[in-house]
């Protein structure tokens, strides 16, 4: 492949620095620029969330394609530094007082998409960086990466998965929820309207 788009066209960009992911290629052939995927299923989809869906809804004319994340506590320690960018498969959990945490899948093959069905999203790793259970991470959803529904709206989501709607959860949810310099305020009756997006995300939840 390589070989050939740059015999009939001009290959401008051939691998990243993520993890999974790097064999990512972009180009062009005449005036039509392209884009190619790494080969392994998970690392496709996070290339193709992270880096193609954005780029495609900019030359669009799209305002608003940047992914929306949140800093949540992780529930996992993370000792392996690298020197590229690392998108874990990751998924929210509600504590007992209400506070989202996120988890890890134990297996982050890029030959594996087991733990893409299992996830809620993506944590994001900086280069060089180890993470201690507790340290707040950078998690992005999957209903951000493909511009369904805002954060808020996610979260309430999965707290409703969850079966965790109390007073002590609004109150938590409140606290953390800061997008954009602006404080998102659910009620109850803001959740039950919600509730039909468990359906709309199915092919992203996996049924406890």
């Amino acid at each position: 492949l390589k070989h050939a788009v740059s015999t009939l066209g001009q290959l401008n960009l051939w691998r990243v620095a993520i993890q999974p992911g790097k064999p990512f290629a972009f180009g062009t052939i005449g005036n039509t620029p392209w884009i190619g995927l790494p080969g392994n299923p998970a690392a496709a989809l996070i290339t193709a969330l992270i880096i193609a869906h954005p780029a495609l809804l900019k030359t669009q004319g799209a305002s608003d394609y940047k992914q929306q994340s949140v800093s949540i506590p992780a529930l996992f320690d993370w000792q392996k530094a690298r020197p590229r960018q690392q998108y874990l498969h990751a998924r929210l959990i509600a504590q007992e007082n209400g506070q989202l945490h996120v988890d890890i899948h134990p297996k982050q093959s890029s030959a594996m998409l087991i733990a893409a069905s299992w996830a809620d999203g993506l944590v994001e790793i900086k280069p060089n960086t180890c993470v201690v259970k507790g340290d707040l991470v950078s998690f992005i959803p999957y209903a951000s990466l493909l511009s369904w529904v805002k954060i808020s709206d996610w979260t309430a989501v999965v707290l409703l998965k969850e079966q965790t709607l109390n007073s002590s959860v609004l109150v938590n949810l409140q606290q953390q929820l800061m997008i954009k310099g602006k404080m998102s305020k659910l009620t109850k009756q803001d959740f039950q309207n919600l509730s039909d997006f468990r359906f709309r995300l199915r092919a992203f939840q996996r049924q406890s």
